[in-house]
């Protein structure tokens, strides 16, 4: 029997992750309490006596240390939606997740609580290789008689584990950007990286139905990489979330700008080719096939080969099987583009 894939979403502001679960309402509830929580969090301030020994200068980035047109960030599909006072704030956080920084204090009150929590979002949208960050708290206190928030950060991962994972990281995309440069064309670029994700990951259902609400109740760091670049690329196991992260990572190694986007209990990619947008579902192009023995009980799972329709899909294609989350703030494209599609350039299998 052809098993739908149940595919999860982490909710990516206050919540850790949104376990798999076949209900999307019980996921927006979810989310959407988290998201309250930490906003509230935020704007109730927790009064301190003054005078305190600490100030907020030591933890705090200043404008003159970041200069929005000279960063990584430029052609990230997020930060290039930002207004320039956005992508200032947007800098001086993400600077602080490269860092791995515990937290910083938040001078600016120009800047609400709600917009850290956007901003800290788009981060993670825009950055897979971060793939430490999975969430954030923001709260405010009283320092020296100044109202100012506190951003702590939460790491999945420590710096000597993150570093650790990096450099096997380097390794693998070192192997692939050899053969990917041989890929001539976009189309040829984004069918080879659809390809080798397909052919060397497997979709884990346990993983992705088991009900997850926060990383941390998850048992293991094999269980954790599914959601982020190292199940894929270094463990060949991973759900949507790992699957989209990974697509969108290699892709821009490749030069090529490629976002993540968040839907209806999943997510995707659109990335733009030739200068045009397509959307791509990589997790809906690994198919499987679930069997349960009938003498032990026990679901198995096959992978079925590749499925090519869900590379390079317009708007319209898209919207039969999926819906961009409503509450994304930022505008997405309409994509109407063909040329690119498998089926426009070889028929329904671009390797027949």
């Amino acid at each position: 029997m052809k098993k739908t894939l149940l595919c999860c979403l982490l909710a990516l502001t206050a919540i850790a992750a949104a376990g798999c679960n076949s209900s999307a309402d019980s996921n927006k509830n979810a989310t959407d309490t988290s998201a309250t929580q930490a906003v509230s969090s935020a704007t109730e301030a927790t009064e301190q006596p003054t005078g305190k020994s600490y100030i907020a200068k030591p933890n705090y980035i200043e404008d003159s240390d970041v200069d929005i047109n000279n960063t990584t960030s430029q052609g990230r599909f997020c930060y290039s939606q930002l207004s320039d006072k956005q992508k200032l704030y947007y800098e001086k956080l993400r600077t602080a997740v490269e860092q791995q920084r515990k937290g910083l204090y938040w001078n600016n009150r120009e800047c609400t609580a709600q917009e850290i929590d956007d901003l800290l979002n788009y981060i993670t949208y825009d950055y897979p290789e971060y793939f430490w960050f999975s969430r954030e708290n923001t709260g405010a206190e009283t320092i020296n008689d100044k109202l100012v928030y506190r951003v702590k950060f939460h790491y999945e991962y420590d710096a000597d584990q993150a570093k650790e994972l990096q450099g096997k990281l380097k390794t693998v995309t070192d192997e692939f950007l050899k053969e990917a440069k041989k890929q001539k064309t976009d189309y040829e670029k984004s069918l080879y990286t659809y390809e080798y994700i397909i052919n060397n990951t497997k979709y884990n259902q346990k993983n992705a139905t088991a009900g997850y609400n926060y990383f941390t109740e998850m048992e293991s760091d094999d269980v954790l990489a599914c959601w982020n670049i190292t199940g894929v690329l270094l463990n060949g196991d991973a759900v949507c979330r790992g699957y989209t992260q990974a697509y969108q990572y290699l892709m821009n190694l490749q030069g090529i700008e490629c976002a993540y986007v968040v839907g209806d209990n999943h997510c995707w990619n659109l990335t733009k080719l030739d200068n045009e947008w397509y959307y791509t579902d990589v997790t809906w192009g690994d198919p499987f096939t679930e069997e349960t023995d009938p003498e032990t009980g026990e679901v198995k799972y096959t992978e079925d080969g590749i499925d090519y329709s869900y590379l390079n899909m317009t708007t319209e294609q898209l919207l039969k099987i999926h819906k961009p989350d409503p509450n994304f703030k930022l505008e997405l494209p309409e994509c109407t583009a063909t040329k690119d599609s498998p089926t426009a350039i070889r028929g329904d299998n671009p390797r027949d």
